[in-house]
C-alpha cells in the first residue's frame, strides 16, 4: 500500500513556505492553514505561492474575512495544523 504525503503548514517564513513550494514543484497536495482571514495572506510575500496552492490543495482558516494576522490567532491556527497531521 502506498500513501501520498499531504503537506500541512502555516505559510510562515522558513521551513513552512519551503515545504509548500516543494510540494507544488513535485505535485504533492499542500494545505496552508492561516492565522488571518482568507482575504489577508500573511506574510504578504507568500501571496503568489498561496494562490498556486488553491489548485493543488488549498487554504484553510477559521477566521472571518478582514481578520488581521494578530499574534493571538496563531496558537489557534497551530492547533488546526496539529489536528490535520498524522506525523
Amino acid at each position: 500500500m502506498s500513501h501520498q504525503a499531504l503537506i500541512v503548514s502555516g505559510l510562515a517564513y522558513g521551513i513552512d513556505i519551503q515545504a509548500h513550494k516543494y510540494a507544488l514543484q513535485y505535485g504533492l497536495p499542500t494545505l496552508g492553514i492561516m492565522g488571518s482571514g482568507m482575504d489577508i495572506i500573511y506574510p504578504a510575500v507568500h501571496k503568489d505561492t498561496a494562490k498556486k496552492m488553491i489548485n493543488q490543495g488549498g487554504l484553510i482558516t477559521e477566521n472571518k474575512f478582514g481578520t488581521k494576522p494578530d499574534a493571538h490567532n496563531f496558537p489557534a491556527r497551530n492547533r488546526i495544523i496539529a489536528g490535520l497531521c498524522d506525523a
